[in-house]
């Protein structure tokens, strides 16, 4: 559709000319290594490669010390790379063109969206593109090595930005934002929003942690909120909807049977629809 990350991103490359055009190239030449650099500098960076990474990353392909896997690692997870602060749809269009030298088809491209959202890594994804069988056979038509998978660490690479490609809003910001609309019914001032912002983007806080920061805050505390509206509360927080009858009683009657504020707070950060919320936004509960 008009203005899609996708359609955003075709245009910015519909001027290149892809893999297929040099499975004929000779094998285990220079030659055909600078072209599968110059491939993932066009389309990782968006430029043309410069004088000394060329020669850089030329002859260490050329010579095996890496294979064709460490060197898209290398482009895709680069500060460069990462400057553009990518959204999971330009980031998952970007390894098609990367790794399969072809445009995403949408089937496939939804289903690793999906899965981002569902809360594997980038570094994940990036694996599943780097060991498949189309990037296998690009390998062999440059002469290069494939190689194997890359670590997949702890944390996941997030955006911490809008994404350059479509100008969406990445998920940290969307989650803060959002929960200073709905706790403390105002738009985020900017210093609190860096700081929130800043804290989830380097995992020194959680969801659940800055939520917290929300929910207990004085602000929210000032509302002086009934039980039956503090719990419905919690309902658009982490679950991002109003509650539903059966749900709202149980929790109700938890209140009422003595249980704190804290310990239902607790039950919902606790929930699986709140872990869904986490992983679209890209962070941990």
């Amino acid at each position: 559709m008009p203005g899609s990350a996708a359609e955003a991103f075709a245009n910015r490359y519909s001027n290149l000319t892809f893999v297929g055009d040099y499975y004929n190239a000779p094998k285990n030449t220079v030659k055909s290594v600078r072209q599968f650099v110059e491939r993932l500098y066009e389309v990782c960076l968006d430029r043309s490669s410069d004088t000394a990474g060329m020669n850089d990353w030329a002859g260490h392909l050329a010579d095996r010390s890496i294979s064709g896997s460490e060197a898209a690692y290398g482009f895709v997870f680069s500060p460069e790379f990462k400057s553009h602060n990518y959204c999971n749809e330009c980031y998952v269009e970007h390894l098609y063109r990367a790794f399969l030298g072809r445009e995403s088809d949408p089937p496939g491209k939804a289903d690793w969206i999906k899965q981002l959202e569902s809360g594997k890594t980038r570094e994940e994804v990036f694996n599943g593109f780097a060991l498949s069988v189309e990037f296998s056979n690009l390998c062999k038509s440059y002469g290069i090595e494939l190689g194997k998978g890359i670590s997949v660490p702890k944390y996941g690479t997030i955006p911490t930005g809008r994404c350059s490609g479509c100008n969406a809003e990445d998920g940290v910001t969307v989650f803060v934002k959002r929960l200073y609309r709905v706790c403390l019914d105002r738009e985020a001032d900017n210093r609190g929003l860096n700081d929130w912002c800043n804290q989830l983007w380097s995992r020194k806080k959680g969801g659940t942690d800055v939520a917290y920061g929300f929910v207990f805050s004085e602000e929210f505390q000032n509302k002086n909120l009934s039980d039956e509206e503090y719990v419905e509360y919690l309902y658009k927080v982490f679950f991002d909807r109003g509650s539903d009858p059966e749900g709202k009683r149980t929790w109700l009657g938890k209140l009422q049977s003595g249980s704190s504020r804290k310990e239902v707070f607790d039950g919902f950060t606790g929930s699986k629809e709140f872990a869904n919320l986490c992983n679209k936004c890209g962070i941990r509960r």
